[in-house]
């Protein structure tokens, strides 16, 4: 009998609700869950996503979300936005250093001009450029590919990106062909024997800057030659742009050249035929990345 009866009142107990015992629960959590003085909190408002009351009533409140409550920024006091540059494609000839009457090849180049202080050009020429370039030089009987850059109005700062992919050095190198580019502010020149020794595709800049310091004696503009891989057998020519120099110092002129690490020294140079406006220029081997001005020593 008595083992009767604690199981009738086992049975009755499992079978009451429990609604109400688990609603006075979470009214109890909810209570200290939300503490009188996160209501309003100066400077900003609290608020805790689930979970997270533990962290608060541990004093750590790296999981607080704090939403500001400041004035917004007026739009007189935002920064103004930089005045976008002008990209655009120009297209430049590609001709024989011994023309013969086959009409020049046109390539591309990528051209980016700010309306105040900088142009920059982009040019590559890959197997397509090459191919083109290496018939055409056969059929006029040259050896030299000659590329001359669009004109352009000046700027202050002038920067050429070359590539020269390594697929199209193959396709010249086959019939021993060479590359040269005449760039706004100087000539870039890859001769035949050094286009058949590249490994890899060559990438140069060329960074020419009008305002920039130059060494005593300048006789035309600094430029800045950098090669992702300096080697032997790339050559530039730059023009004498003093065009009042006496003739009898031209065998004087000569490269100055200075380096990253702060080193400066003068490079022998050969007096050359430039161009229409600037009637010499010093050619000269360069093999290291450095600024190098034509200077006239003890001017």
């Amino acid at each position: 009998m008595r083992a009767s009866r604690i199981l009738k009142k086992v049975t009755q107990l499992a079978r009451k609700p429990v609604v109400q015992i688990t609603s006075a629960a979470a009214l109890i959590t909810i209570c200290f869950l939300v503490p009188a003085d996160m209501i309003s909190a100066p400077g900003g408002t609290s608020i805790y996503s689930k979970g997270e009351e533990s962290a608060y009533l541990s004093g750590d409140d790296s999981n607080i979300i704090q939403i500001p409550t400041d004035p917004p920024t007026l739009i007189s006091e935002l920064p103004e936005a930089e005045e976008p540059a002008n990209v655009n494609y120009v297209a430049g000839n590609m001709i024989s250093n011994e023309p013969g009457g086959k009409l020049p090849v046109r390539v591309a180049v990528e051209r980016e001009v700010s309306d105040s202080s900088w142009l920059e050009d982009k040019l590559t020429i890959g197997p397509k450029e090459a191919a083109l370039t290496a018939d055409m030089l056969r059929k006029d009987g040259g050896s030299i590919g000659i590329f001359g850059m669009p004109p352009a109005e000046k700027k202050q700062v002038g920067d050429l990106y070359f590539t020269f992919r390594q697929r199209a050095a193959e396709l010249f190198s086959v019939s021993h062909q060479g590359v040269f580019i005449y760039a706004l502010y100087g000539q870039l020149m890859l001769p035949p024997d050094t286009v058949a020794t590249l490994i890899g595709d060559l990438k140069i800049h060329l960074h020419t800057d009008h305002g920039a310091a130059k060494p005593e004696g300048a006789q035309g503009t600094p430029m800045e030659f950098i090669n992702d891989f300096p080697q032997d057998g790339i050559w530039l020519n730059l023009p004498v742009e003093n065009l009042d120099i006496d003739k009898q110092d031209l065998p004087r002129l000569q490269i100055h050249a200075s380096y990253p690490n702060g080193q400066n020294e003068y490079l022998s140079a050969e007096l050359t035929a430039y161009d229409d406006k600037y009637p010499h220029g010093m050619k000269f081997e360069a093999k290291q990345n450095a600024i190098y001005t034509v200077v006239l020593p003890g001017a």
